[in-house]
C-alpha cells in the first residue's frame, strides 16, 4: 500500500495522472489503516471490560468506534484542503438527516448505555417494569390499583433492546429508551421482600382469628419463615377486603400466594 502510495505520488507530481487519483488512494489508506487501529484497540477496550459483563464490554466498544470513526471522518475532511468547507457542510446536512432518521435507535443505544453504567439491573435478576407509557389496569378490590408491569428475569441488555423472560417462559423485548421514564422495582437488591396477597373474607368471621389461624397453619407447616400480617382496606355489605403481608424471598411471591389462599380455604370453608 506505501509503495503503491509514492509511485501515486511520483506520477502525481510529474503530471503523469491527475491528483485527485492520489487523495482517493490516500483516502482509502487512512480509513483501512483506522479500521485496523479501531479493531485493535476495540478488543482491548472489551477485554479490559469482559469483568462486567459482555453486554457493557460491546457498550464500550461501540461507542469508542464510533466516536474514533467520527474523529477519522473529520481527518479525512481536513485532507482535502479547500474543499473542507463544503466537506463540513456536507456532512454536517448529511448528519443531520441521519440523526432524525435514527433518532430512536440511537436513544435505545445511549439508554443502554446508562443502563449498563447505572446499573438498576443486571442479567439474572428478577425485576418488574412499570412505565407510564401504558395505561394501568382497574382495580381488582377496592381502594387498589394494578400498574402496568412487566415481571421477570433479565435475559440480555443489548444495543438497542433488553430481553426480559416472563413467568410465562415468554421473551419480552423492550426498547432500552423504556427503562429511562420507567420505574424498575427490582426484586434481588433485597433479600427479603414483603409479598402482598389481596383477598375477600366474610364479614361474619373475624379478621383477627383470621389471621391468628394463618399464623398457626404456617408454623405447623413450615414453609414461611415470616409470620402473617393483615390490613383491612374495605368492607361491603358480605365481605371484608383485606391485604395480607408475608415477608419472604422475592423468588417466592407466586408460591406464597397459591400457598396463602389455600390455607384460607381451609379456615373458612
Amino acid at each position: 500500500g506505501f509503495v503503491l502510495l509514492y509511485f501515486l505520488g511520483y506520477f502525481v507530481s510529474h503530471n503523469i495522472i491527475p491528483n485527485v487519483f492520489y487523495e482517493i488512494f490516500l483516502i482509502i489508506i487512512i480509513l483501512g489503516i483506522s479500521y485496523l487501529v479501531t479493531r485493535f484497540i476495540g478488543s482491548i477496550i472489551y477485554n479490559s471490560f469482559i469483568g462486567r459483563g459482555e453486554s457493557f464490554a460491546k457498550h464500550i466498544r461501540s461507542t469508542f468506534e464510533l466516536i474514533f470513526f467520527l474523529i477519522v471522518l473529520f481527518i479525512v475532511l481536513l485532507s482535502l484542503g479547500e474543499n473542507i468547507t463544503a466537506g463540513l457542510v456536507g456532512a454536517g446536512i448529511v448528519g443531520i438527516i441521519l440523526g432524525v432518521a435514527a433518532q430512536a435507535s440511537l436513544s435505545n443505544f445511549f439508554a443502554g448505555l446508562y443502563i449498563l453504567l447505572s446499573k438498576p439491573f443486571e442479567v439474572g435478576q428478577r425485576i418488574n417494569v412499570v412505565t407510564s407509557q401504558y395505561s394501568g389496569f382497574g382495580p381488582t378490590y377496592h381502594h387498589d390499583f394494578i400498574p402496568p408491569k412487566f415481571t421477570g428475569t433479565v435475559d440480555e441488555v443489548g444495543f438497542l433492546y433488553t430481553k426480559i423472560i416472563n413467568d410465562e417462559n415468554h421473551i419480552m423485548t423492550i426498547p432500552n429508551s423504556v427503562f429511562l421514564q420507567a420505574m424498575i422495582i427490582n426484586y434481588q437488591k433485597n433479600e427479603y421482600i414483603k409479598i402482598k396477597v389481596m383477598v375477600e373474607i366474610p364479614l361474619k368471621m373475624d379478621p383477627e382469628k383470621i389471621k391468628d389461624s394463618l399464623n398457626e397453619i404456617v408454623k405447623r407447616d413450615g414453609k414461611i419463615n415470616g409470620e402473617i400480617e393483615m390490613k383491612l382496606i374495605s368492607m361491603d355489605r358480605d365481605y371484608y377486603n383485606a391485604a395480607i403481608y408475608v415477608k419472604e424471598r422475592h423468588e417466592k411471591m407466586d408460591e406464597v400466594n397459591d400457598y396463602i389462599l389455600r390455607c384460607l380455604r381451609e379456615i373458612i370453608y
